[in-house]
């Protein structure tokens, strides 16, 4: 008797065995080739979310098919060598192979495994996956419903899609920067914003105040600005500016203002101070109208009223009358007192 025929009561189990690896391995393939979909479209400005799923669809039918028919389709030969792995030491595949031998022992060879396939039952036949396959499955399926749900998320906005990814890397890369830095040797320091400062360039820098430490008096930045605050805009190229700070004589600036106000009218020999306190840069070559940082009676910028008398004239006169009335007690209600006599202390 030949082998063919022999595993009709078998054959059942080990078909559902093979079709089960082959949708497995159909599955794997269709799961790799739905993640490169995805991967695709999500570089792509509209995400598509059912190109992946319908390429996933037909690949793993398709793919299925072709490898139960390269791989797993049952034979003789391979029917034997499962069943063989039951416990039977080979003899079944010997007798698909010595099939057609006529001679004694080969007859007899056949008649022992048929012996021995009448001892397995067919509902014992277990339905086995290998681990491989097992695991290739749920790797696949992670990275394909991975990859689809970042898709899908970027679709609705959460997330970025990979164009955009792209494009701001490309653009990165051809931002020009340009570096300011402000520095200080001695006398104050940097507030509001960073000391050193990286920006795009043709952009503006942080803005920045140079604050004079006790015992010292803001006189300019390096490149000729005489304000403490400054905002540099448009910097198109790298920029490093000092802020340069006077140390204030002894007893400079020091006394509580309650003086009469007497005297001659010669020079102390200390230099005249701005209304916030700072100390007046004198004229530069002797010329008042080129104060650096804008002093001067002569300048026009310190001009008021039809740009005719000097502010520090006229709000001396203000002081005057203002300080006369308190003393007379006229017109003033005691809290009005309390705050021109603030206000006239401030200034």
């Amino acid at each position: 008797m030949k082998a063919k025929g022999m595993f009709e009561q078998h054959s059942p189990r080990l078909l559902w065995e093979a079709i089960l690896k082959s949708t497995l391995c159909g599955l794997s393939v269709g799961f790799i080739t739905g993640f490169i979909a995805a991967v695709v479209t999500w570089f792509t400005p509209a995400k598509d979310l059912w190109i992946p799923l319908v390429i996933f669809g037909a690949v793993s039918i398709a793919a299925s098919f072709v490898i139960y028919f390269v791989k797993y389709r049952l034979s003789d030969m391979k029917n034997a060598k499962r069943l063989d792995s039951l416990g039977l030491h080979e003899r079944l595949m010997t007798m698909v192979e010595y099939q057609d031998d006529p001679s004694a022992i080969a007859r007899m060879q056949r008649a022992d495994a048929r012996a021995a396939l009448a001892t397995i039952d067919p509902k014992t036949i277990k339905i086995l996956i290998p681990r491989a396959i097992a695991v290739t499955v749920l790797v696949c399926a992670f990275l394909s419903s991975g990859m689809v749900t970042v898709n899908a998320l970027s679709d609705s906005g959460i997330l970025k899609g990979g164009n955009e990814i792209i494009d701001e890397i490309i653009n990165d890369a051809t931002v020009e920067y340009v570096t300011v830095s402000y520095i200080i040797e001695d006398g104050g320091i940097i507030e509001g914003g960073d000391e050193d400062q990286i920006i795009i360039k043709g952009t503006d820098a942080q803005t920045v105040t140079a604050v004079a430490d006790e015992g010292y008096v803001f006189k300019e930045w390096s490149d000729g600005y005489g304000y403490p605050t400054r905002t540099d805009v448009g910097v198109t190229e790298d920029l490093i500016v000092e802020a340069i700070f006077t140390e204030l004589e002894e007893g400079e600036g020091e006394g509580d203002g309650d003086g009469d106000g007497e005297g001659d009218g010669e020079d102390s020999g200390e230099p005249p101070q701005d209304s916030n306190g700072d100390q007046e840069a004198p004229p530069s070559n002797g010329d008042p109208q080129k104060a650096p940082n804008g002093g001067g009676a002569t300048d026009p910028d310190n001009k008021i009223i039809n740009n005719d008398e000097y502010y520090r004239d006229v709000i001396d006169r203000y002081e005057e009358e203002t300080t006369e009335r308190l003393e007379s007690g006229e017109g003033f209600s005691s809290a009005e007192r309390e705050m021109i006599e603030k206000y006239l202390g401030i200034v």
